[in-house]
């Protein structure tokens, strides 16, 4: 079977008979997770908002893992849609064991330059879409009597503060306070939850997976921002990111890191993968850096 994201052998089938949910399972992180899934062999909950993409992920993980896939068409926002494709999802497949709260997006902008409509929107995306999950996603573990675990996809910047970013860093630092308090409300039900704080993932274009952060606008911005390159500069503002500007940008910021290594979507997924397995039965309540040591995520 085809090993998509080129994962450990050890790897293969380790979460065998499990059921998890993948928000924002359509692009970005969300679909190098579904992609990979698959070769520890469980089956996946592909959530997203977007349903041909969506479509298109499972029937790329369908033709190599047959019946492995399931769709869930919703908007992580939406209560009657979330009720109606986990319900779907369960009786499909009898039982959910895990939920990977992926799907977010970035509004960026100083307070006094926010509109309430870029508040509102990111907030119910990034802070309740990932109660909404939970709470169904729980209700179904504890419904199939699993050992489950709940990951909260958060960030490095969860620990430290930037300009412009108030709207993503507060949803991040609420992301990491959700885990401690779901902790306590589902550990004697069995379950565990914790965040990953991630570092910096700036796409693979081999696998054909965009960051969503990351995109032309953003890397031009750094550029100029971190003074790689002068603001008049004839690289900045062509149809394509001219390659040159995302070189100096990626290698300044895996130049802070302590390791000096870049951040891969497999690095995530090992450690998603372990979270999801009987090797980590013990850890829940916590928030673990995954930077290559971003200064930044370093405990306080």
């Amino acid at each position: 079977m085809e090993n998509f994201l080129k994962l450990n052998p050890l790897l293969e089938n380790i979460l065998s008979g499990k059921v998890i949910v993948i928000t924002g399972a359509a692009s970005g992180l969300g679909k190098a997770i579904a992609l990979a899934l698959p070769f520890t062999g469980a089956k996946v909950g592909l959530l997203d908002i977007n349903k041909m993409a969506v479509k298109e992920v499972a029937l790329q993980i369908n033709a190599s893992y047959k019946d492995t896939a399931f769709v869930m068409h919703a908007s992580v926002t939406n209560e009657k849609e979330l009720a109606k494709v986990y319900k779907e999802l369960f009786e499909k497949y009898g039982r959910v064991d895990g939920l990977v709260n992926s799907a977010g997006i970035a509004r960026l902008g100083t307070i006094d330059s926010l509109n309430p409509k870029d508040i509102k929107l990111a907030n119910d995306v990034n802070i309740n879409g990932y109660f909404l999950n939970a709470m169904f996603a729980s209700k179904a573990m504890i419904k199939s009597k699993a050992h489950g675990s709940i990951i909260n996809i958060s960030s490095a910047s969860a620990r430290g503060a930037s300009k412009a970013t108030s709207l993503y860093g507060v949803a991040k630092d609420s992301q990491t306070t959700m885990v401690r308090e779901w902790a306590l409300d589902l550990g004697e039900k069995g379950i565990r939850v914790n965040a990953l704080l991630l570092g910096d993932l700036f796409g693979d274009e081999e696998l054909g997976i965009t960051s969503a952060i990351w995109n032309q606008v953003y890397f031009e911005k750094k550029a100029v921002d971190k003074e790689l390159i002068k603001e008049n500069d004839p690289c900045l503002g062509g149809e394509k990111l001219d390659p040159k500007i995302r070189k100096l940008v990626v290698e300044h910021y895996i130049g802070r890191t302590a390791l000096n290594k870049p951040l891969h979507y497999q690095d995530v997924i090992n450690q998603i993968i372990l979270l999801n397995s009987e090797l980590t039965e013990k850890i829940t309540g916590e928030s673990i850096a995954i930077t290559s040591g971003n200064p930044t995520s370093f405990s306080r």
